[in-house]
């Protein structure tokens, strides 16, 4: 498997775009999390680390982790050295697909749409791998476009795979069944 060679200009004009979507989202998603509650994170694939600053600037005793690629990550760490987080935000770099999490270290995983990049089995282990990171009662949280039993609604949804399908190897939108 010979690694590609990373554009860097397109990597950090996708990672802002990224970004400009997690910021809208991540105070909705901190409503219905209630992430008081919750000390150690670890930002699954979690690019610019958007949804890592905002869960920790919302909880102080929180730490987080942003575990993604060693390429995204350089552009992580300037992120959140301009949020003002570092001490409190930290990065891993890694494949999700090769690399461990770690064992039993977080009491929250969350994984914002990665699974839509990969087949079937290849989620089943990334989960896998979430679960074992997990201290005993912390949550996995899963944020991705979901369909329908018949894989055709929503919309965006069905439309976004069919981007999958045309812009990766093995990627598509999931249902719950």
């Amino acid at each position: 498997d010979a690694e590609e060679e990373v554009d860097e200009k397109r990597l950090r004009e996708f990672i802002r775009a990224m970004h400009n979507i997690g910021v809208v989202q991540a105070g909705k998603i901190c409503e219905e999390l209630h992430l008081k509650k919750y000390r150690c994170l670890l930002d699954l694939a979690g690019g610019q680390g958007t949804y890592a600053v905002r869960f920790a600037e919302e909880n102080p005793k929180m730490k987080a982790v942003v575990f993604d690629l060693p390429d995204v990550i350089k552009i992580t760490r300037e992120h959140i050295k301009e949020a003002g987080m570092n001490g409190k935000v930290a990065t891993k770099a890694g494949d999700c697909l090769k690399d461990s999490f770690g064992k039993e270290l977080y009491d929250i995983v969350f994984v914002s749409n990665l699974l839509h990049i990969y087949k079937p089995g290849e989620n089943r282990r990334i989960l896998k791998k979430c679960w074992d990171s997990l201290l005993k009662k912390g949550i996995v949280v899963i944020q991705e476009f979901v369909l329908n039993s018949s894989k055709t609604q929503p919309l965006f949804s069905a439309l976004f795979s069919l981007n999958m399908l045309m812009g990766t190897h093995r990627g598509s939108s999931y249902s719950y069944v």
